[in-house]
């Protein structure tokens, strides 16, 4: 069997030559006529004259580059109401700065989950430093970040929220780990997946390991159903209608196979209901690796269970990862 060490140095190799793989991968993008295609929707409705009801709205009626509909939940939709005091261009480079020093925030807030786990930090940790941030400064370059900023995609603002939710729970902010675990929910939905993953092994955790600490739990779940409540009731009107009508239709979408799509739905053309079987597998096999390292392992539990997410909508491109 090989030495750890050895396994580990194989492993931050491949690490390293996928990464710079993925730096000269920038060729593969499926470039637009312009740049910011995904953020134009945004933009483009809040730039509308009904604004205030963007789902009551058709996307050939907002000036939609492709007559999209509005398909984000209300809560990414008023976050960016900011947009209203600007044209696009300059709208979309302030976009790109955003998601920029969001992925750089998620760095910050990953390092400071892992001095808070304590049993992460090695014997060097400035070493560690080095290497996470190479990797880091690489990941920025790479195809799919790069894909995310030609499209002016938001998922990189979910990162930042996920890591914020991690530091808080290796920090032991229960309330405030419920509390963001909320907001990036009701921001992008499919982080409801690594929340049941997370959620559930700390529950199984509580329930069968040796310390019962329940009052942990309970103030996440407070956290949670606070935020939610005041974020759905100052917008409940768009949420009744988003949930009634909009995610419906947003449901059945399905990209189908491509290159820049990695969506399980896809695996239905080769066998009806197979996808369905994957992602109930998927999110059994986290739940299961969550009981066991949650508080071992936390941050990966966190990045796997948001990575695995990504994998169930029908529209899932690759800057999504």
């Amino acid at each position: 069997m090989l030495n750890s060490r050895i396994v580990r140095s194989i492993f931050y190799l491949l690490t390293f030559g996928v990464l710079v793989h993925c730096l000269f991968a920038y060729t593969a993008i499926p470039f637009f006529r312009f740049l910011g295609m995904d953020f134009q929707n945004l933009h483009a409705f809040h730039h509308c004259t009904h604004a205030n009801a963007p789902y009551l709205l058709e996307g050939d009626v907002c000036n939609d580059v492709a007559n999209r509909a509005m398909l984000y939940p209300p809560l990414l939709y008023w976050a960016f109401y900011w947009t209203r005091f600007f044209d696009f261009q300059t709208a979309y480079y302030l976009q790109v700065a955003l998601l920029s020093g969001s992925l750089l925030g998620s760095f910050v807030l990953l390092w400071l989950a892992f001095g808070a786990s304590r049993y992460f930090l090695p014997k060097s940790p400035r070493g560690l430093l080095v290497a996470a941030s190479l990797f880091w400064l690489l990941l920025m370059g790479s195809m799919p970040f790069l894909f995310s900023l030609e499209r002016g995609n938001t998922d990189s603002l979910v990162v930042l929220l996920w890591c914020g939710a991690l530091y808080c729970f290796v920090s032991k902010r229960f309330f405030a780990w419920g509390a963001i675990s909320a907001v990036a929910i009701l921001f992008k939905l499919y982080p409801v997946f690594p929340s049941v993953v997370v959620g559930s092994g700390f529950l199984a955790h509580l329930l069968f390991g040796r310390k019962h600490e329940y009052q942990s739990l309970f103030y996440a779940i407070c956290g949670g159903l606070i935020v939610a409540g005041l974020v759905i009731g100052l917008t409940i009107e768009s949420h009744f209608i988003y949930f009634q009508q909009v995610l419906p239709l947003f449901a059945d979408r399905n990209v189908g196979t491509n290159q820049y799509a990695h969506t399980v739905l896809s695996l239905e053309s080769v066998y009806p209901g197979l996808s369905l079987w994957v992602r109930v597998g998927l999110v059994l096999a986290w739940c299961v690796l969550s009981f066991r390292r949650i508080l071992t392992d936390a941050p990966l539990v966190f990045a796997g269970g948001l990575a695995m997410s990504t994998f169930f909508s029908g529209t899932s491109y690759d800057y999504n990862l």
